[in-house]
C-alpha cells in the first residue's frame, strides 16, 4: 500500500497542542449529564439551561483554541458564531423536547408515537444540517475554507462526545 503524502490520518495536532482543553471536554459534558438528572427533581428547565450554558462556553473555548483566528478574523467570526449558536440552540430545543417526550412516555409508547418521534428526529437532524450548511458558507467567507472545515470538525467531535453521553443515559425503546 502506498504511503500517503498528506497528514489526514495523523493524530490531531490541535489536541496535542491543547491537551488540557480537549481532555476537559468529556469531563465537562459528563458533569452536565450528571447534574441534569439530579436537578430534574428541582427544575428541568434550569438544569437544561445550566447544561447548555456550560456546553456553549466550552464549545467556544475549544473553537477559539482550534481555529487560531487573527484579530481581523475574530472581529467577524465571533458575531457570526453567536448567530450560529443561537440557530443551533433552536434546533437543540426541539431535540431536548423530543427526548423529554420519549422519557415521559418510556415503556408505554405506541407504534404511532414511535413513528412520529422518528419523523421528528429526522426533521431535527435535517434542520441541524441546514443550519450548519448555511453558517459554513458564512464562516468560509470570514476565515477561509481550511479554518471553516476545521470548525466543522471540532463541532462534530464535540457533538459526538455529547451524543455518546446521551446514548449511555437513554435506554432503547421498548
Amino acid at each position: 500500500m502506498a504511503e500517503r503524502s498528506h497528514r489526514v490520518l495523523e493524530p490531531n495536532t490541535y489536541q496535542k497542542e491543547n491537551p488540557v482543553l480537549w481532555k476537559n471536554i468529556p469531563l465537562a459534558l459528563a458533569l452536565i449529564l450528571a447534574i441534569a438528572p439530579a436537578a430534574a427533581a428541582q427544575n428541568v428547565d434550569d438544569a437544561i439551561e445550566l447544561g447548555r450554558s456550560l456546553a456553549e462556553t466550552g464549545r467556544q473555548a475549544v473553537a477559539a483554541a482550534s481555529l487560531e483566528l487573527s484579530e481581523a478574523e475574530s472581529a467577524e467570526f465571533w458575531p457570526a458564531y453567536r448567530e450560529y449558536q443561537s440557530a443551533i440552540a433552536r434546533v437543540d430545543d426541539r431535540f431536548v423536547d423530543l427526548i423529554g417526550d420519549y422519557a415521559r412516555g418510556f415503556g408505554s409508547l405506541t407504534d404511532e408515537q414511535a413513528k412520529s418521534m422518528a419523523k421528528d428526529y429526522f426533521a431535527i437532524e435535517k434542520d441541524r444540517l441546514s443550519v450548519r450548511k448555511k453558517y459554513f458558507k458564512k464562516f468560509r467567507k470570514i476565515v477561509g475554507d481550511k479554518k471553516a472545515v476545521r470548525f466543522l470538525q471540532v463541532e462534530n467531535k464535540m457533538d459526538a462526545i455529547m451524543r455518546f453521553g446521551l446514548a449511555k443515559e437513554i435506554p432503547l425503546m421498548r
